[in-house]
């Protein structure tokens, strides 16, 4: 059995990213159900409060999430998923890379024990590859969902602040830190 656990607090996230990741009771019922019908997913819970959003979630072997997502890497490097996949699954991983969505694929390699692995070096260089001079990345695709098939979001922070704490984690972890 794999349990995970994704969290932030007021310690860690300031709290525009807490208010955009709250769970709402309006909410909470439907974000269970999504999590719950993904294909690696067994149980969930969701605690949401004003301080902190945690997800804790039993799912199947890191390893299996890793190479799922080594397959669905774009051939640049990156990763992305249309909008698409939330009406056909047929479009699950697959779409335009983007660097929000690419560093959240590299948290999850990463997570998996799969970050000094090619797929992660990929997606490393397409992040470098791709991030403008003045530090930051382009993201004109919607990678938030407001209602899936009805309207999506695009967080003008996502594709920076992502990007820079998938990097500083697998840094960490290669200089035998942690995060950074």
């Amino acid at each position: 059995m794999s349990l995970h656990t994704l969290g932030l607090n007021h310690t860690t996230a300031p709290l525009d990213v807490r208010e955009r990741i709250a769970f709402t009771p309006d909410v909470l019922t439907d974000a269970l159900r999504d999590l719950t019908g993904a294909r690696t997913v067994k149980e969930a819970a969701i605690l949401s409060t004003c301080n902190r959003t945690e997800v804790y979630f039993h799912g199947d072997d890191p390893q299996r999430v890793a190479r799922w997502l080594e397959r669905v890497q774009n051939p640049g490097g990156g990763f992305g998923e249309d909008l698409r996949s939330y009406r056909d699954r047929s479009w699950s991983g697959r779409g335009v890379s983007t660097a929000s969505q690419t560093a959240w694929a590299l948290l999850g390699l990463e997570a998996a024990g799969a970050g000094d692995g090619e797929a992660a070096s990929r997606a490393v260089e397409w992040l470098a590859d791709t991030q403008l001079p003045g530090g930051g990345w382009d993201e004109p695709f919607f990678t938030g969902t407001g209602f899936p098939g009805d309207f999506y979001l695009n967080y003008h922070l996502y594709r920076d602040v992502f990007p820079v704490m998938a990097l500083g984690r697998l840094l960490g972890d290669r200089r035998g830190g942690g995060a950074a």
